[in-house]
């Protein structure tokens, strides 16, 4: 529809004075043109078809500052189109971008800017006049005012637009839970603000890039208490703005992302920094020991925190809370306690953290009196006057934390030895330290009693002194420890354990050289040559202790056993301080020495245990180091296994001082009292009691030419000897059948001798006084004469040896070419005779023998007794 002005005429035109000018429509939107047509007239009132030269000027009021203003020139165009139908009848389109201060919807209802109904609210003003207007002019230079009034026309805005729609807010605070609103102001593609509604459920958003989903929905996302993170809602104001009102849970800063129709709003996204709200105890959580456990210590701290927490979950910072805000209330109920210690208390104590935690920490006075005491409080805590939670261990939900019972779940118990053990012990130590220097003194009093002096007795103080050094190591066990203390025992203990261990192994290992000397080659194994080695091995141990000082000290080490629960429930531990060496090298060595000692020794005692004796000293020497053995192997179990150091340490210390008495007593006791008692009963102990009934069956026969007992002994005070010459007959064969037969005197006269003598000391074959040699060997009573006369009275006694040495291999020699001569006539002469001669009982100790006229006799292999006659008694 075009609307024309008529009758306006051109001033200075060159053609005629009136023309027709129109517009397309009174009423536009932003961005839909606006069509002015122009019937160009000549002066004479005839169309003129020539070009005009027309300007169109669109003028009118806008919006600047605050208050409208007018302008003479909002838009100017120039480019007219020529009608092809019409030649007088010139086009221009105007775009209308800017939309007018008043304006119709559409509905003939006209819109007034906000602004200007605030402008005119104090001023009287014409809306009309505030529309806009479209002039025309013509003239090539210049404008030249067509004659007539100006059409008016209004341009709405256009429909609205995300890149143009306007964040009136970039930035929010609010607290959790807390709805708060921003508006939006709708713009169309030329940035005019619409001033209606109708838009808003265009509006889409995203919070921190994740699409928004309303509540209700599926896959709405929830918070930590369960309740949709965000809640967003758009208000159309009508006017052209949407008001965004949004709710946050989980505090921090969030980002609000708006979309119109798909496009993001300009200064979108929002910032939203959410803090989190009063504490509210539903949410608020306490946790730790504290309300777990009472700790096992007297006066230790017993320490929970708190969390407070807001409606949503959000923990409180600490500029947001104050001590005051928490209330505790921390009693105590513990059964079996307050009834013996009257005015127990409990100490509380509460701190605000800079992480915005409370530290409660409790602390109960008094200390338990038995072992089946425990403690108990009941803990009450409030923040903002309402309950708060718990979260006990082992629990997946939580607990009010009203009136909560929290006991001792276990105790740790310093141990400390009853009076009554440590009389015990102390008792016992004193008895096993009197009783080995008791025996000390009984070996210093008898010592040139052949039992001890036969036994070495520089070994035997030298263990007496080791077992000393090993009581007094156990003693340092009673005592407090400390790491002085754990030093001085681990010193004196493997002190004593080698001091004991190296004279045992010397003497076995001496007894077992000779005694098992198959080969009859000279042995010599002198006291020196043992007390040098002594002194090597102890010099090293020595070394190793002084390195062990120096780097890896003894000390003190509490150590904790495993819990045993009592009928309350109550996990008692008991922490038991004991010295200990640890892991080094150094003690690695010393035990691993230690063990292989005592297991070389075992060895060398089974060896040696049938070793013959007066005092059956090798016999004993097996029984203690198999019967320590045992108590070791015991011990290691216990305490490797079992753990009864820590776990039941009182035990542990009574079954120690029981063992030391049955390892370490027992082999003083089997190694030393059998001496002692003969000594008492004055027994007297010569080389030859050193012969076991075996060697006494194994020694020659005597022949009737030498029943008589001879007294004869050498020019050294020698051996006592009862046969001169070696019986020819049936004992031959025996001698022949095994050549330590022809020795065996001679072994146990000499190298036995050298064994359990200490005068003596070469060891190996000796003259026998068996084989008709005039002399004996010596007794070495190193007491008597000068050391000038003993030397040449020794020099004597080994050219003596070597003689019959050289004889007895020459009287071996004659026994075997006899041996054979003898066989068949020996068989015959016992047969001839058989039919007159009384055979003895088969276990008899009487054996019918010849002599070497035929004449039978009988001899006695037990006491070597000979006669003619028939024994009253077989």
């Amino acid at each position: 529809m075009l609307i024309f002005a008529h009758n306006i005429a051109f001033n200075n035109g060159a053609w005629g004075a009136l023309s027709d000018v129109g517009i397309s429509a009174e009423n536009v939107k932003a961005g839909e043109p606006l069509t002015v047509t122009v019937d160009v007239l000549n002066s004479a009132g005839n169309e003129f078809c020539g070009n005009p030269h027309l300007t169109a000027v669109q003028s009118g009021y806008t919006w600047f500052g605050e208050a409208p203003s007018f302008n003479s020139e909002i838009g100017t165009f120039s480019s007219w189109t020529q009608d092809d139908t019409k030649c007088n009848r010139w086009t221009t389109r105007i775009p209308g971008e800017v939309a007018s201060l008043v304006y119709s919807d559409g509905e003939d209802k006209e819109i007034v800017d906000p602004r200007l109904k605030a402008f005119c609210e104090s001023a009287s003003c014409n809306f009309d006049e505030y529309k806009f207007k479209i002039t025309v002019f013509t003239g090539k230079v210049g404008f030249n005012k067509v004659v007539g009034t100006a059409l008016p026309f209004s341009v709405a805005p256009g429909s609205p637009k995300g890149s143009e729609t306007q964040l009136l807010t970039t930035m929010m605070e609010v607290s959790s839970n807390q709805t708060d609103c921003v508006e939006v102001q709708a713009r169309d593609e030329y940035g005019n603000t619409l001033l209606y509604g109708g838009s808003a459920n265009q509006i889409t958003f995203h919070v921190d890039d994740e699409e928004y989903i309303a509540p209700g929905l599926p896959n709405t996302p929830l918070d930590t208490v369960g309740l949709p993170k965000n809640k967003i809602n758009v208000k159309d104001l009508h006017n052209g703005n949407y008001r965004i009102c949004s709710t946050y849970g989980p505090a921090g800063v969030h980002f609000l992302s708006m979309h119109l129709s798909g496009e993001e709003i300009k200064s979108s996204p929002l910032s939203v920094v959410v803090t989190p709200s009063a504490a509210a105890g539903a949410n608020t959580v306490a946790t730790g020991d504290g309300i777990d456990r009472i700790d096992e210590m007297d006066g230790a701290e017993n320490i929970f925190y708190v969390a407070p927490k807001d409606s949503r979950g959000n923990l409180l910072t600490a500029s947001l809370l104050d001590v005051s805000m928490l209330s505790v209330s921390i009693t105590y109920s513990g059964d079996g306690f307050n009834e013996r210690n009257k005015g127990v208390g409990v100490d509380t104590k509460v701190e605000l953290e800079t992480d915005g935690r409370f530290k409660v920490c409790y602390i109960i006075s008094g200390k338990l009196k038995r072992d089946s005491d425990y403690k108990m409080v009941s803990i009450s805590v409030s923040i903002n006057g309402e309950p708060i939670q718990a979260q006990l261990e082992n629990e997946d939900s939580t607990t009010p934390l009203v009136s909560l019972g929290v006991m001792q779940g276990s105790r740790i118990i310093n141990y400390e030895m009853s009076t009554g053990l440590v009389i015990t012990l102390y008792l016992e130590c004193s008895f096993l330290i009197g009783l080995t220097c008791f025996f000390i003194g009984l070996v210093k009093y008898w010592e040139n009693e052949n039992a001890i002096k036969f036994s070495q007795r520089k070994f035997l103080y030298i263990m007496l002194g080791g077992i000393l050094f090993i009581y007094l190591s156990f003693l340092l066990l009673i005592v407090d420890y400390s790491d002085a203390v754990c030093g001085a025992e681990n010193f004196l203990f493997h002190i004593g354990i080698w001091t004991t261990l190296l004279p045992l192994v010397a003497k076995t290992y001496r007894t077992n050289k000779i005694a098992n000397n198959r080969g009859l080659k000279r042995v010599k194994i002198t006291d020196k040559m043992l007390l040098q080695w002594t002194g090597a091995a102890m010099f090293v141990v020595i070394l190793l202790l002084i390195l062990q000082i120096a780097f890896y000290p003894a000390k003190a080490a509490e150590m904790t056993g495993s819990p045993r629960y009592l009928e309350n429930g109550v996990a008692v531990t008991y922490v038991v301080t004991q010295c200990t060496a640890g892991l080094s090298p150094v003690s690695g060595l010393l035990f691993a020495g230690e063990l292989g000692v005592i297991v070389y020794l075992a060895v060398l005692a089974h060896f040696t245990r049938r070793v013959p004796s007066a005092f059956a000293e090798a016999k004993y020497i097996a029984l203690s180091i198999y019967n320590l053995c045992l108590i070791i192997a015991f011990l290691a179990i216990l305490v490797g296994v079992v753990q009864i150091n820590t776990d039941y340490p009182e035990l542990f210390m009574s079954i120690t001082g029981f063992c030391m008495i049955l390892g370490v007593g027992a082999m003083q006791v089997m190694i030393f009292l059998p001496k002692f008692i003969i000594i008492l009963r004055k027994k007297e102990v010569k080389l030859e009691d050193i012969l076991g009934e075996d060697e006494k069956k194994r020694l020659p026969r005597p022949s009737r030419s030498n029943l008589e007992m001879s007294n004869h002994g050498n020019s050294s005070g020698g051996g006592e000897r009862r046969f001169s010459g070696v019986h020819r007959g049936g004992s031959a064969t025996n001698v022949m059948r095994s050549p330590m037969n022809l020795v065996s005197s001679s072994l146990a006269h000499g190298s036995m001798a050298s064994v359990m003598e200490d005068d003596i000391k070469v060891g190996g074959l000796h003259s026998s006084p068996g084989f008709g040699s005039s002399s004996g060997s010596s007794s070495g009573d190193s007491e008597v004469g000068s050391l000038k006369t003993e030397l040449e009275r020794l020099r004597r006694l080994e050219e003596q040896l070597k003689k019959d040495n050289d004889r007895q291999q020459k009287e071996i020699d004659k026994m075997k070419e006899l041996n054979k001569k003898l066989q068949v006539s020996s068989r015959a002469s016992l047969g001839r005779s058989s039919s007159f001669v009384a055979q003895p009982p088969a276990n008899s100790d009487w054996v019918p023998m010849m002599d070497d006229d035929g004449k039978p006799y009988y001899y006695n292999s037990k006491t070597d007794d000979c006669t003619y006659n028939v024994p009253k008694k077989w």
